[in-house]
């Protein structure tokens, strides 16, 4: 198993890191992010090939997630508080 620490950030909001945090992202077999929301990183991730799970404590969060997400890449969970 290879576990990378990467700082918290949104890639979708923070343009000139985003290519970074792909790349990284890419040299993975899978990712998890928590605390994932709406999923907005979590898709931005799943359409660009990288296979990836969401997960947040708030399941109206992890609704909508599911509601907008058309990427078999991306699966979303409702973790334990």
């Amino acid at each position: 198993m290879l576990i990378r620490k990467t700082t918290s950030l949104n890639l979708v909001e923070s343009g000139r890191n985003t290519e970074f945090f792909l790349q990284e992202a890419k040299l993975c077999q899978h990712v998890l992010e928590l605390a994932c929301g709406t999923g907005l990183t979590t898709l931005y991730l799943a359409e660009r090939g990288v296979h990836i799970d969401g997960v947040d404590i708030l399941p109206n969060m992890i609704q909508y997630a599911k509601q907008k997400n058309p990427n078999e890449n991306a699966r979303f969970y409702v973790g334990m508080p």
